[in-house]
């Protein structure tokens, strides 16, 4: 896994309303799935997604500018549940094993 710092900008939308906004992703590469956005929580208007206990946890072996920290910590990425722009182009919703 790496955890790329990017500077594109990347923001989500759902039904039109826009739910996250940054210039500071954190692209998150994983072997077998495309890559991922993750943004800061400043990012994401937090009174808006519903609430979960959902919690991810970062693997051992993890490169890049993150490496030896926890690079999602303090990350929200959305996967599949949110149209997400990059750069003002709306991206294709990754396919993967997961469905």
């Amino acid at each position: 896994m790496d955890a790329l710092a990017g500077s594109r900008h990347v923001r989500g939308e759902v039904a039109g309303v826009e739910v996250a906004n940054s210039v500071r992703p954190v692209i998150l590469c994983e072997t077998g799935l495309p890559p991922r956005h993750h943004l800061p929580l400043t990012a994401v208007r937090r009174q808006l997604p519903r609430p979960s206990d959902l919690r991810t946890r970062t693997w051992p072996g993890a490169t890049g500018p993150a490496a030896g920290e926890r690079p999602r910590a303090g990350l929200v990425a959305f996967h599949d549940e949110v149209d997400t722009y990059v750069d003002g182009v709306l991206q294709e919703r990754p396919r993967t094993h997961f469905g």
